[in-house]
């Protein structure tokens, strides 16, 4: 096991096939042998046949799992793990935005990070909504302001360029979304001509925000209204 533990490229590609579908691959030998492959970066090949090295493979597979449980948990649960961590610490942190523009736009000298960072609302086209945190970067001599995606100098807002290759948009100093949200709602709007209203309702209900969701869940019936 020790070629598993000490090496970290193979032990990163093991934690990605575990968390991605699980342990199921070492109880059948044709995918313990490509998931072998792959682990260990060997050239991809048709399966192996049956051999004392995938047999020790999924051994140690199935032991790393049980000992080291909490190395193999899913990015999503991850994710949440860490989200409600930074949110019970008092600095939720699960998405950082911050702008990468180094220079003013301006006077093209350093631009200062302030340290305090302003907590908003994320809604996610994947993850649902959550808290995340932004920063802002400003140049004293100009007295700007370089946030996540534009800049502010007095009454005039300027977006950058690449706005929307960014992964977020700040829609307000305490709002963002995912720019694969908005892309999804609006392909839907424009080419499934749905309501706005009638997205967000599956939006919520998706993620379990609404209470017809939760009445459902619990086995409550819930008149639903007209349109």
């Amino acid at each position: 096991m020790s070629d598993l533990l000490n090496n970290y490229t193979r032990l990163s590609r093991l934690q990605f096939v575990l968390s991605t579908i699980g342990d199921i691959f070492s109880k059948t030998v044709k995918f313990a042998a490509i998931v072998k492959q792959y682990v260990y970066h060997e050239p991809p090949t048709e399966a192996e046949k049956p051999n004392d090295d995938v047999a020790i493979f999924s051994a140690e597979t199935r032991t790393l799992r049980f000992l080291h449980s909490e190395m193999f948990i899913s990015e999503k649960d991850r994710f949440r793990e860490f989200h409600d961590y930074t949110v019970m610490c008092g600095q939720p942190m699960a998405t950082v935005l911050l702008s990468p523009q180094d220079v003013c736009r301006i006077c093209h000298k350093q631009l200062s990070l302030d340290p305090n960072p302003h907590p908003i609302v994320i809604y996610s086209l994947n993850k649902g909504t959550y808290l995340g945190c932004r920063l802002t970067k400003f140049c004293r001599k100009c007295k700007l302001h370089q946030h996540y995606g534009y800049s502010t100098q007095g009454n005039e807002k300027s977006y950058a360029q690449d706005v929307l290759d960014l992964h977020f948009m700040l829609s307000s100093e305490d709002t963002a979304f995912d720019i694969e949200l908005l892309k999804d709602c609006s392909n839907l709007l424009v080419i499934g001509a749905t309501p706005f209203s009638t997205y967000a309702s599956s939006y919520n209900r998706r993620f379990g925000y609404n209470k017809t969701e939760r009445n459902e869940q619990n086995g409550t019936t819930v008149k639903r209204m007209k349109r």
